[in-house]
C-alpha cells in the first residue's frame, strides 16, 4: 500500500506518517515549511516531497511523478501557535489577522480541494483507492472515492483502521 500525506513532517500528518509506516506501508510524505521535520521522518519506506499544495501545478507535477497509490490523506494546515510571544491570545476572533486567517483557509481548504481534485480521478478509476482529511471518520469508507474535508479533529488512529478493513484484518 502507498500513501500519499499532505502536511506529514508534524503534529497529525507526522502521527499518521509514523502509525501506517510503522506496519509496513509506503509513504508520500508532502511538506512545505517544514524541512527538518521531515528529514527525520525520512526512511526506506518514507518519501519525503516539498510541495506547495496551494499551487496546483506543483501538485500536478509531483502526481504525475509518483508511480502509484492508494490512500490521499489530506492534512496539511497551518500550525498556528495559540500563543504569541506578545502575550496575544490568537484563538480570539479579535487578535486573528486578516492575512493568517486567508493563509489558513488556502492551505486547510484550498490545498484539500486541490490535492482531491488531482488525486481524485485516478481514485475513482480504481476500487481500492481511498481519500481521507484529518477529521473524524463517521461511517464506513468503502465508497469510492470518498473525501471528508479536514475538521482537525484528529484522525490518528482511523487510517490504520481503514487500511486494515479495506484489507479484511478489522
Amino acid at each position: 500500500m502507498r500513501v500519499v500525506i499532505t502536511g506529514g513532517a508534524t503534529g497529525i500528518g507526522k502521527s499518521c506518517v509514523e502509525s501506517l509506516s510503522s506496519i509496513g506501508m509506503n509513504i508520500d510524505l508532502i511538506y512545505f515549511s517544514s524541512h527538518d521535520e521531515a528529514i527525520k521522518l525520512k526512511s526506506d519506506n518514507v518519501n519525503i516531497h516539498k510541495v506547495d499544495v496551494t499551487d496546483e501545478e506543483q501538485i500536478k507535477y509531483f502526481f504525475n511523478k509518483i508511480d502509484s497509490f492508494d490512500i490521499l490523506i489530506n492534512n496539511a494546515a497551518i500550525d498556528l501557535k495559540v500563543e504569541e510571544k506578545s502575550g496575544k491570545n490568537l484563538s480570539r476572533l479579535e487578535n486573528f489577522n486578516i492575512n493568517q486567517w486567508n493563509l489558513e483557509l488556502s492551505v486547510g481548504l484550498t490545498g484539500s480541494m486541490l490535492c482531491s481534485k488531482i488525486f481524485g480521478y485516478e481514485m475513482a478509476k480504481r476500487p481500492n483507492c481511498i481519500g481521507v482529511g484529518t477529521a473524524k471518520v463517521t461511517e464506513e469508507t468503502n465508497r469510492k472515492p470518498e473525501y471528508i474535508l479536514p475538521e482537525k479533529e484528529g484522525l490518528f488512529g482511523e487510517p490504520v483502521w481503514i487500511w486494515k478493513k479495506n484489507n479484511g484484518l478489522a
